[in-house]
């Protein structure tokens, strides 16, 4: 469809993410975290390349404060989570500060037709993060949450990125990127 390579590679990587996360154990888990690592960073560059500039961040106050409850939500999924990490401390704290990191440059996305879908695309994404960090790491296996969060997740990973690959292709001008 003529997406740019950031946007193809993003959800390239996703993909593999999703393989390597459908297997057991940590060489597997850091595998995937690696593979959605770089399909984050992906986002984050192809947010940058067709937003407004870091300098939108401060125009408007939501995007203020938007950008301090992306960082609020990493520290907190991380606090709630570290117990649980073990020797994946290090490895997931990275993963959370870029996830924070692709949420602050979605916010430099104009809010005008198409890619005001992309934000929201991608703080669905994000959600998914979340809800998956409390998933691995936080709820009792045996959890009745599980019913709730497990079909969540996948809603708002899916939708999140369907809704970011829609809007960067509607807004078509992104040929510097390919």
């Amino acid at each position: 469809m003529g997406g740019p390579f950031l946007l193809v590679g993003a959800l390239a990587c996703g993909a593999v993410g999703d393989v390597c996360l459908s297997r057991n154990g940590d060489g597997s888990f850091l595998a995937g975290l690696g593979a959605f690592l770089l399909g984050h960073l992906m986002y984050a560059a192809l947010f940058l390349n067709i937003g407004l500039g870091v300098e939108a961040l401060t125009a408007e106050i939501w995007r203020i404060l938007a950008a301090l409850a992306l960082v609020l939500t990493g520290v907190v999924v991380f606090r709630v989570s570290a117990p649980n990490l073990g020797t994946l401390k290090n490895p997931f704290a990275l993963y959370v500060c870029v996830s924070v990191v692709v949420g602050v440059c979605a916010l430099l996305l104009p809010t005008t037709w198409p890619l005001i879908v992309a934000l929201i695309g991608s703080l669905l994404f994000i959600s998914s993060d979340v809800i998956l960090a409390f998933e691995l790491f936080v709820l009792k296996p045996n959890s009745p949450a599980r019913a709730i969060t497990s079909r969540g997740l996948w809603f708002l990973y899916w939708g999140g990125q369907m809704f970011i690959a829609v809007a960067v292709l509607k807004a078509g001008d992104v040929s510097l990127l390919a």
